[in-house]
């Protein structure tokens, strides 16, 4: 956790006060579309490929390092333990994750990798909803769910690839990792692959 930190820290700071820095500062406007899977229970994924819509807008501060606030929003549905529950009514439900993190490319030319790392917080939410099942002796049971709101707090790390197509528009792709640090969770519980667009738009 500390390391993890302490790397962030580093990240925001390096090149700070290089002497040859780009000064000319402007934002970059990324749509991008893909997969985010989470481990958290109650919601699960519609598919495991094409899951989720981002929106991300990045302000390129030097050369090589820039900060990010990203938000995914993840088509779910409610998790059926062993499709044993039937349900009564479809509840509104969304995964929603925001994230605020720093980049650093490791090249300046049209095609640039990069490294990642961010603090996120991903939100549950379920509307109430009836179900039921049925037990040993073929009795149904009927059970209310009360709306619920969950949150969990993680860091992410990744690499991805800008690749530059013309003047103000690029083709971006990321991978990431995200690693819960709150409460009785302290592991790796899901990873995000997203692929979309980025436009420059000066300062």
């Amino acid at each position: 956790m500390k390391k993890l930190i302490l790397i962030l820290l580093l990240l925001l700071s390096i090149k700070s006060f290089s002497q040859d820095a780009d000064t000319s500062d402007y934002f970059r406007i990324g749509l991008y579309s893909g997969s985010y899977i989470s481990s958290h229970s109650g919601l699960v994924e519609k598919n495991k490929y094409f899951n989720s819509v981002a929106l991300e807008a990045e302000y390129m501060q030097l050369k090589n390092l820039s900060f990010y606030v990203r938000g995914i929003y993840e088509i779910t549905e409610i998790y059926n333990y062993g499709n044993y529950y039937f349900y009564l009514n479809n509840p509104p439900k969304y995964r929603l994750v925001t994230s605020f993190g720093a980049k650093y490319y490791l090249k300046e030319k049209n095609i640039r990798p990069y490294l990642q790392l961010g603090l996120n917080q991903e939100t549950n939410y379920i509307g109430s909803y009836t179900y039921y099942n049925f037990d040993d002796l073929g009795e149904k049971h009927y059970y209310l769910y009360e709306e619920n709101w969950n949150y969990y707090y993680s860091l992410n790390f990744g690499v991805g690839l800008n690749v530059k197509l013309y003047k103000k528009l690029s083709a971006d792709i990321h991978y990431d990792l995200y690693r819960v640090f709150q409460g009785e969770y302290s592991t790796f519980y899901g990873f995000s692959i997203l692929a979309g667009l980025k436009y420059n738009i000066l300062y």
